[in-house]
């Protein structure tokens, strides 16, 4: 975990890109970078005078933080991955493309892990619940809906044996409840 303008975050790594993001985007708004990583404060062009070469400073100085915002906030194992980038939007833009893929293979991941996704019982209700909606809410971006029935019953049978009566209670009613309901 690091420390970024004093909240902490955990390093970007393999499993937790979309936590991540939030995140780190939250820091970057804050610190006023946000606008260079996506791209909307396009490079500004050498023209040759004086005040262009001012802007065209400030210019990189301000990308160069925005690198710097991010870079100490990803595992020194995934830093391998950007070292070529030159400014924040091509480091951005490749870690998009590494950890967003939308392809057959990462939707057929996201799907093994919700069908397969089981609580311990040590393991947080609630917890357990958020990362559930969230691999839903993975498959949604990735234009994958799943009818409110079935998110129901995968989540009703991801819980413990210990939740049977719960579970019984749940399938015995007339109609299942909706996904946000099971959500409290």
């Amino acid at each position: 975990m690091i420390m970024a303008s004093n909240i902490a975050i955990e390093r970007l790594s393999k499993d937790n890109y979309d936590s991540w993001k939030l995140q780190i985007e939250a820091i970057l708004v804050k610190n006023d970078h946000w606008n260079f990583v996506t791209g909307a404060e396009p490079k500004t062009e050498i023209t040759g005078d004086a005040d262009n070469a001012t802007a065209v400073a400030k210019w990189i100085s301000d990308d160069q933080k925005a690198k710097a915002d991010i870079i100490p906030s990803i595992h020194p194992s995934e830093l391998s991955q950007i070292k070529n980038c030159k400014t924040s939007h091509e480091l951005w833009t490749k870690l998009q493309n590494i950890y967003e893929s939308k392809g057959p293979a990462r939707k057929a991941t996201l799907l093994k892990q919700l069908l397969f996704t089981k609580m311990s019982d040590s393991k947080n209700m609630n917890e357990h619940i958020n990362e559930f909606f969230m691999l839903v809410d993975k498959l949604k971006e990735m234009e994958i809906e799943i009818a409110n029935d079935l998110l129901t019953i995968l989540l009703l049978y991801s819980i413990p044996e210990s939740y049977e009566n719960f579970r019984i209670a749940i399938e015995s009613r007339d109609e299942l409840p909706s996904p946000e309901i099971m959500k409290r």
